[in-house]
Formats: C-alpha cells, structure tokens, sequence
C-alpha cells in the first residue's frame, strides 16, 4: 500500500496513455488509478497464426505414450501447476464429465510446484488411467495438442491480465472453456465462441 502511495500512482498519473492486454486490464487500471478515459488504451495480444491454426492432426500418436482409445473424446489443459492456475478444480470436476461422457480423457500440461499434489488429488480420485501429465510442452509442439483435442480448459483462479493459451485454443479452432477472470472475456463472447464459467466452481 505504501508503494501504491509513494510511488504508483504518481508514476501512473503522470504517463501520457496507459496501454493494457484486454479491456477488462484497462478498465481495472483505469479504476485502479483514478485515469481519465482518453489516457487508456487496449491492444490485445497477439499470436502466431502461421503456427497457431486448424491443420490435420493424427491423434494416434498419443497411444504411443498413453493408453487412449481411438477416437476418445480428449480433453486438454495446459499452464504452469500452480494453485492459482486452478487444475486441481478442473481435476475436482472431471469425475463429472465421466458420468456423461465415460471415454473421456484428461490431458494436463505444464510443470510446477502443484505437480506432486496434483498427481497425488488424480491418484485419490481413482482416475490415474484417465488423466496423462505431459509435462513441459515446448511452445512449438502446443498446436499439435490444440489440434488433436476436441476441447481445450483454462481454469485460472487468478485474475488474468489476457490468457494467451486462451487465443492459442482458439486460433486452432479448438472449443474452449475458462473461467471468467479478468481479460479472459476479452477473447471469449460466452456461448457465441466458447463458455465461461465462475471460477471455483467445479
């Protein structure tokens, strides 16, 4: 609070234009800092389309690491196993996806201090044969994963400047859930292009 204080907020006041990723960003600023509307501008993020993009994806090779079926519904997550980027909910949540959907898969990717809770949370659920950690995923193989799964979720817990995995998703013309947190909404229009949801809510 001393820093909002001292050194923040006159810092911020005194800028010619305050530039943000989403517009639920800029508008958090401009409340933040009490700015006038002419000072704020939005610029979203933007993304390799070349890279990130709908192409023919062989999800066979998957059964090459992990016991999938073919044609199984896959469902895909990828961050870094923090408790703020919210997976231990949407693991909380997938023994309900399997009551409607039985051959359903879980694909997490990412690593992080969570990782061991995480994995001990899918052991005490009985679900280690239907959800695989990947690990790290090199930037340059995340389309793959996009492509092949038939559903891509974002359950951040924190209040996101954007959600660039989100537009990645999306660029792929993977269906995508999150949690409507901060800039998440910037990307997605609920029910038109995806679905958000209440964070914490399994």
């Amino acid at each position: 609070m001393q820093e909002y204080f001292r050194r923040d907020l006159a810092f911020v006041r005194h800028a010619d234009a305050v530039i943000g990723p989403s517009k639920e960003c800029v508008r958090d600023a401009g409340i933040e800092y009490f700015l006038q509307k002419h000072k704020l501008h939005t610029t979203i993020n933007g993304i390799d389309v070349q890279k990130f993009r709908p192409y023919k994806a062989d999800r066979l090779k998957l059964r090459d690491r992990f016991p999938i079926q073919n044609g199984a519904p896959l469902i895909f997550t990828a961050s870094r196993l923090t408790r703020e980027k919210g997976i231990h909910i949407l693991i909380q949540a997938f023994p309900k996806v399997l009551k409607s959907v039985p051959d359903a898969f879980l694909l997490i990717a990412g690593v992080g201090p969570s990782k061991n809770r995480l994995k001990q949370q899918t052991k005490d659920l009985d679900l280690v044969d239907k959800i695989f950690f990947l690990g790290h995923i090199e930037n340059t193989e995340l389309a793959y994963y996009y492509n092949v799964c038939d559903l891509f979720v974002y359950p951040t817990l924190r209040h996101e400047s954007f959600g660039i995995s989100v537009a990645e998703a999306m660029a792929c013309g993977c269906p995508v859930v999150a949690a409507n947190s901060g800039g998440i909404s910037t990307s997605i229009d609920h029910g038109i292009n995806g679905f958000l949801y209440k964070p914490h809510k399994p």
